[in-house]
């Protein structure tokens, strides 16, 4: 019986040894696929995490450009405010100035200059527009920097343009 026993004990030894060898492969299988799921995992959330910094980064780009537009936009309205105050300034001077030649050449030159600008369109009034064009003959460097002479009927004898 004894015979019996060590056969039966040697059996059992190897069926464990299998088990246990068994167990080791299907837990060795078992952490690589929670580790492939974890890499997995870890890679989902890299890309949805690019994917929202992508995001953020357009939406910056976005508000960045509208704050240029809204900027620009003020700025205009700004020098377009500036440029009303200066031409109603001139119409407010130029209703008060009597209407000889030098005093004509020098605001028209004032208002050039204050515009800054290489070329200018004046108004003025019906009754000038002689005196003018033969003030300007007498003065080529101020002729060269107006581009237009043109009748305006208001309240005031002279207007520049650019």
């Amino acid at each position: 019986m004894m015979g019996m026993e060590k056969i039966s004990d040697a059996i059992l030894d190897k069926v464990r040894v299998e088990a246990q060898d068994i167990i080791k492969e299907a837990e060795t299988r078992a952490g690589e696929r929670v580790e492939k799921a974890k890499r997995q995992q870890e890679a989902k959330l890299e890309e949805e995490k690019g994917k929202l910094i992508e995001e953020a980064k357009e939406e910056a780009i976005r508000i960045l450009a509208q704050s240029s537009i809204t900027s620009r936009q003020e700025l205009l309205l700004a020098k377009t405010r500036i440029i009303d105050e200066i031409i109603n300034r001139v119409k407010k001077t130029l209703s008060g100035i009597s209407s000889d030649e030098s005093s004509s050449l020098d605001l028209i030159k004032e208002a050039i200059n204050t515009l800054d600008v290489d070329k200018a369109r004046i108004y003025v009034s019906p009754k000038d527009v002689s005196s003018v064009r033969k003030s300007l003959k007498g003065d080529k460097k101020l002729a060269d920097r107006i581009s237009e002479i043109r009748e305006f009927d208001g309240n005031y004898s002279k207007v520049c343009r650019s």
